[in-house]
């Protein structure tokens, strides 16, 4: 199916080539056939968006121009199929995990803007947040970080304070890569957040010192656990740190994260797909 081959060819390292002119093929026999995108289950929609997100942004899950600044951006869609639409009017036929695929796709492929995002944040809350594993965890949380930059702090913000406890109760079943996109995501907002919002008070993404504390020892702990290389361990290091600077309590937590983190090596196992 279409489905399976989409998701496969971003998950095998097919030759970049031939799986551009497929998703050049599949979007555009997408967008030319409506009935099409109507018959695909949620499960399939968001695979496909999600696969199709993949392969049009294949470096890396954040922006490399994350705007510090914020606040709405001219970025145009990275693709002509209106996947949010079909999307919007099944939202809740979606597992959370799909709810996640869906806006991970949309922020990365640029489309839906903030009330399609407003939308599905507001359905994985009331039905699916504390739902997600690991993988849907990251994705949601790198979705919400990267869309400040195409639509302002009020919804991601909120997202990411939602989040941050089931990232932290989480943890000790965390892959590498979901430890690493996670710190990667909340050392960005938060830095974005303590950079541009400092005269007005917006939603908060720690509540108090203690969550954040408890946010941070709980990834750390994790990162020491899977974190093989000394070099990215490190890199885990400096994403904590910069996520306690940013929330104003790393005068005292530094050295624990520290000893928390650059602790005796370990093999490293599971990668995304």
């Amino acid at each position: 199916s279409i489905t399976l081959m989409s998701h496969g060819l971003v998950n095998v390292g097919a030759e970049p080539s031939w799986s551009s002119d497929f998703f050049v093929a599949l979007e555009e026999k997408l967008c030319k056939r409506p009935m099409l995108s109507e018959s695909l289950s949620p499960q399939a929609l968001a695979m496909i968006s999600h696969s199709l997100a993949r392969q049009r942004r294949p470096d890396g899950h954040l922006r490399e121009d994350f705007r510090v600044q914020g606040g709405p951006s001219d970025y145009q869609p990275l693709t002509k199929w209106p996947f949010e639409e079909y999307a919007t009017r099944r939202l809740r036929d979606f597992t959370p995990q799909g709810l996640g695929l869906i806006l991970y796709a949309s922020v990365r492929l640029q489309r839906g803007g903030r009330p399609f995002f407003a939308t599905v944040a507001q359905q994985l809350k009331r039905h699916g947040l504390e739902a997600l594993a690991p993988p849907g965890l990251a994705m949601v949380v790198s979705a919400a970080s990267e869309a400040i930059a195409s639509i302002g702090f009020s919804d991601p913000l909120r997202l990411l304070h939602d989040v941050a406890p089931l990232c932290g109760a989480a943890a000790d079943s965390m892959a590498p890569w979901q430890v690493m996109w996670i710190l990667t995501a909340y050392a960005n907002a938060c830095e974005t957040r303590a950079k541009v919002l400092t005269t007005s008070k917006p939603p908060l993404i720690f509540s108090e010192d203690d969550a954040t504390r408890l946010f941070l020892t709980s990834l750390s702990q994790r990162a020491a656990e899977v974190l093989a290389d000394r070099n990215r361990r490190a890199a885990a290091l400096r994403l904590a740190v910069r996520i306690a600077e940013a929330e104003g309590v790393a005068t005292d937590l530094r050295q624990d994260l520290e000893e928390l983190i650059l602790g005796p090596l370990v093999v490293e196992s599971e990668t995304p797909t």
